[in-house]
């Protein structure tokens, strides 16, 4: 709800729009490795129970 409220604020003005790109970029980077990383086994911190379904 804040993001909605304040997103006018945050396009007008250069400091927070920069501030706000950035932070962006790192949620989308971080969503983008934790996505993977859930899904690979090999760069994941998790050993996942594969009930001997293993290809």
């Amino acid at each position: 709800p804040l993001m909605v409220l304040g997103f006018e604020i945050i396009i007008t003005q250069p400091t927070l729009k920069k501030g706000f790109i950035v932070l962006a970029s790192l949620n989308l980077i971080a969503l983008i490795y934790i996505r993977f990383a859930l899904a690979d086994e090999v760069i994941s911190i998790f050993k996942w129970e594969t009930h001997q379904n293993k290809m």
